[in-house]
């Protein structure tokens, strides 16, 4: 599809933005307003789930949209852990380094000593995949702010008049 993408219709209502001319008036609408969460998943994950339910727009979520919602839960639950295993391993971690003991073919011991190398940890490239999975799915959701930048809340005031306006000299008769 060519452009910017779409702006959700049920955003469009919410801001008075949409127009009657400009409305696609065979766009289905999906029953249910998404609420529960789904029972595989973990505590943590379930009170992400219940913390976005509570912030988003009202009847934002829809039944249709609980497995994209759902990648979005446990990717940041994902971001969580892995943020939580940097703080506590920290960004580095020793790889390598162990002893062996090996017996040569006339039966003698040979004692070899491997030194260990310092590498990014894990749980970075973890971190990243999730974040990268969860901005998708924010985007599509309208959860970030540039999804939501060309919005503005029906009732807000109106912008204000130019301040410059009263400047302009003053026809002559």
């Amino acid at each position: 599809m060519r452009g910017r993408k779409p702006i959700p219709t049920l955003l469009k209502l919410v801001s008075g933005t949409q127009r009657k001319h400009r409305a696609n008036p065979a766009e289905p609408q999906p029953a249910g307003e998404l609420l529960a969460s789904p029972e595989q998943m973990t505590d943590a994950q379930k009170e992400i789930w219940r913390y976005a339910i509570q912030n988003a727009p009202k009847g934002l979520l829809r039944f249709l949209d609980r497995d994209l919602f759902a990648s979005w839960v446990m990717a940041v639950a994902e971001i969580n852990l892995a943020e939580a295993s940097l703080a506590t391993e920290g960004p580095v971690v020793k790889k390598g380094g162990d002893q062996r003991i090996t017996i040569n073919p006339d039966g003698t011991q040979v004692k070899t000593v491997r030194s260990a190398t310092m590498v990014p940890s894990p749980w970075t490239r973890i971190r990243n995949e999730a974040f990268q999975r969860m901005v998708k799915a924010t985007s599509e959701l309208g959860f970030s702010p540039t999804s939501r930048s060309r919005i503005s809340l029906a009732g807000a005031s109106a912008k204000e008049a130019n301040r410059f306006s009263n400047n302009a000299a003053p026809k002559r008769a």
